[in-house]
Formats: C-alpha cells, structure tokens, sequence
C-alpha cells in the first residue's frame, strides 16, 4: 500500500517536473521572438511564463504535501495497528497466565484431596 502511494507521488512529480521543463523550453524558444519584441511584449511574455511556472511549481509542493500527508495517515494506521496488536498480546498473556494458575490450583486441590483420601483410608 505504501509503495503504490510513493510510485503514485513519483508519478505525478515526474509529471509536474516534466511539464514544467517543457515550459522552461517553451520559453527558450521564443528567444527570437523576445528579439524582436517591445519591452512591454517581452514584460507580457516573461509574466506569463514566470506564472506558469510558479504553478507547477504550486502543483508539485502540493503534490509533496499530500504525499506527506498520505504517508502521515499511513505511518498512524500502522501505528494503531501495532498497537492493536500488542494489547492484543498482552491479554493473550495474561489470559494464559490465568489459564495456568487455575490449572495449577486444581491440581493442588486434586493432590489434597487425594492425600487426604489415603490418610483416611490408612486410618481405616
């Protein structure tokens, strides 16, 4: 489970990183374009390739922040669970240790009264 959410998140990071260097050569192609254009042009350009990539950007931390929060989640259920488990063990635990004690107070009762069968039938 928790390798499919990391191959998940190297997936989309992948994805975003991609995108964003496909952006980053997007914009080195228009180096000619950037020449030839005005200054308020060439303002308009870097602007929208500036945002463009500070949205990838966005994407990518927020695919790292949910990634972080998925692990979070998981890391506490596996917690929970070793915790279930543990618990679980010590009642067994306890529960065998009163199994014997009874066992062990039976037996007692039994060889008492056993004992005290051949003292009486020795008396007879």
């Amino acid at each position: 489970q928790v390798r499919g959410h990391e191959e998940k998140r190297a997936a989309v990071e992948k994805k975003l990183r991609d995108e964003m260097a496909q952006l980053n050569v997007e914009f080195s192609r228009t180096s000619k374009k950037r020449a030839t254009s005005s200054t308020e042009e060439l303002s308009k350009m870097q602007a929208y390739y500036r945002d463009k990539i500070k949205a990838k950007e966005d994407e990518i931390r927020n695919a790292q922040l949910e990634a972080k929060t998925e692990r979070e989640r998981d890391r506490k259920s596996l917690e929970d669970r070793l915790k279930e488990m543990l618990d679980y063990e010590r009642t067994l635990r306890e529960c065998k240790q009163r199994q014997e004690r009874a066992h062990t107070e039976a037996i007692l009762s039994l060889q008492i009264q056993h004992h005290e069968k051949v003292e009486e039938e020795r008396m007879v």
